[in-house]
């Protein structure tokens, strides 16, 4: 009987397991299309066999966990793909805003400098018309207000990038929070459990953080995240998270300080916070410069050639 006993006990451990496995497939299928759910795969182990009276006793097989599926170096790259993706669609929103005033429709600076170039031709070929002289000063009128309403146009573009730090940061800091409030509850998952639904929230949550600024990753064995900025700024670390500032430089443009107060403006660079403040702080400034010394340049130039001549 020893033998049939151990038969049926070998027996039910196999139904008992490919029933788990089957809950786990079931779960998978029925999760496909949730945002962040990982594959979980059945765990098993051989249970130990005993010698008594000549006999075996036991053996079979156990369902030990159900693992999720994770590549961490795949996540890894996903998240910097992310953050350098959001960062150049920030770029692009902002940089198509300032395009509308660099457009080929006549009203830009190019079309009032052609159109000021051919009002002093016609002067020059008429220089005693009075309409020809009155033209040159509405065309010289309208090259001036081009010249300007370009620059109130970088200006606006730049306030709208600048307005949305403080904006981005505040997302920044919910996020880290619940990040650091996830890492909490896996710290109670007990030892040998998969955790996953929780881990799955987690890995969504960092994917969103993503999408605001660049991040570096540090995972511990039980599944708790280590968030940091790409220079090594803690956003969070175990259940305690550290929120990002903003302040305002001397520039009139805002600054992202960490939890301490230091400046770390420069090390953010991804994401829609890092777009923003390329936009901001580096992009439309050296496109302002550019329009400044043509527009000098132009001016000293023409003044020049015309102190030159007669009337």
């Amino acid at each position: 009987m020893s033998g049939l006993n151990t038969a049926l006990l070998i027996g039910v451990s196999g139904l008992e397991a490919a029933q788990g496995a089957l809950d786990a497939t079931s779960n998978n299928i029925a999760n496909v299309n949730t945002p962040g759910y990982t594959r979980e795969e059945a765990q098993f182990s051989e249970l130990p066999q005993n010698l008594t009276n000549e006999e075996v006793n036991g053996g079979g097989v156990s369902l030990d966990a159900l693992q999720s599926i994770r590549d961490e170096l795949l996540n890894a790259q996903i998240q910097q793909q992310t953050s350098a993706q959001s960062a150049a669609d920030a770029e692009s929103t902002s940089l198509q805003q300032v395009q509308n005033y660099f457009n080929t429709n006549g009203n830009d600076i190019g079309g009032a400098l052609t159109s000021f170039s051919s009002s002093l031709a016609q002067l020059s070929a008429n220089s005693t018309s009075t309409a020809a002289q009155q033209n040159v000063i509405a065309s010289g009128q309208n090259l001036a207000s081009a010249f300007n309403t370009t620059a109130n146009g970088l200006y606006s573009a730049q306030a709208e990038a600048n307005q949305q730090v403080p904006q981005t940061v505040s997302q920044i800091n919910s996020l880290t929070k619940q990040i650091a409030q996830l890492n909490g509850e896996l710290q109670e998952v007990p030892a040998g459990e998969n955790g996953g639904a929780v881990q799955d929230q987690l890995d969504q949550t960092v994917q969103q953080l993503s999408q605001l600024t660049n991040v570096a990753v540090t995972q511990t064995s039980n599944g708790e995240e280590t968030i940091t900025t790409g220079t090594g700024t803690a956003l969070v670390v175990g259940n305690q998270s550290f929120n990002l500032q903003t302040g305002t430089g001397a520039n009139g443009l805002d600054e992202v300080l960490d939890a301490n107060g230091n400046n770390i403006t420069s090390a953010i660079t991804g994401g829609t916070l890092g777009g923003s403040l390329q936009v901001a702080n580096q992009t439309i400034p050296s496109i302002l410069a550019q329009l400044n010394t043509l527009a000098s340049q132009f001016a000293t130039a023409f003044n020049k050639a015309q102190a030159g001549g007669t009337d």
